[in-house]
């Protein structure tokens, strides 16, 4: 990780990017080959019949529900960002606590886990929480309180949760006809910060 970007920003920029269609990711290895074993999750929908929103229920519930039991325990999160149609989840690697995995889940299945990079277990800017200590519902919570502000064609792209020195953050993203908003709130989804910024 180059620069003065602290890792919890970058965690949200790069899970963030992982749905808006620009390329891949940089990561950092240990040289160990990636396992490839995929991870089953329950399907919320079909080609024919969109499903709701992932924030919506079962959604992040049932796919963070859906890592767990196939990861077994109670898997470490660096990060969660979740579009209407796709979950990306950052867990450090129980087997070896300073690697961090990606997951993908698209379209009713995981992909993962790829290496996602190497992190410090003692520097607090790359703190984890446990899964358990989640609670999904407050993703949905905070997308409606965000998108109940004022917003000229508001549609939300995505929300996020990002682990640093500050603890967990959560934010939302929603894109208007003539602004971009920023929404963010700490575990309890209790918005903290509303960025405004022109297109």
């Amino acid at each position: 990780m180059a620069g003065r970007t602290s890792p919890a920003l970058l965690t949200v920029l790069v899970l963030a990017a992982a749905g808006c269609g620009g390329g891949g990711t940089t990561t950092t290895t240990t040289g160990e080959r990636p396992r490839t074993q995929p991870v089953e999750a329950p399907r919320t929908g079909t080609a024919e019949v969109p499903a709701a929103p992932t924030w919506e229920r079962p959604g992040i519930a049932a796919v963070l529900g859906t890592l767990r039991r196939q990861l077994g325990g109670d898997p470490r999160i660096y990060g969660v960002s979740a579009s209407p149609r796709w979950v990306v989840v950052v867990v450090q690697d129980p087997r070896v606590r300073r690697n961090l995995d990606r997951y993908d889940w698209q379209d009713g299945a995981f992909t993962g886990p790829e290496p996602y990079g190497v992190r410090d277990p003692r520097d607090l800017a790359w703190q984890t929480v446990p899964l358990s200590a989640l609670r999904p519902g407050v993703f949905r919570g905070l997308v409606r309180r965000a998108e109940r502000i004022p917003l000229e064609g508001g549609v939300t792209g995505s929300v996020s949760l990002g682990v640093g020195v500050r603890g967990p953050v959560l934010s939302v993203s929603r894109s208007g006809v003539r602004e971009r908003l920023t929404v963010r709130a700490d575990r309890d989804g209790r918005i903290v910060e509303v960025d405004r910024s022109t297109r």
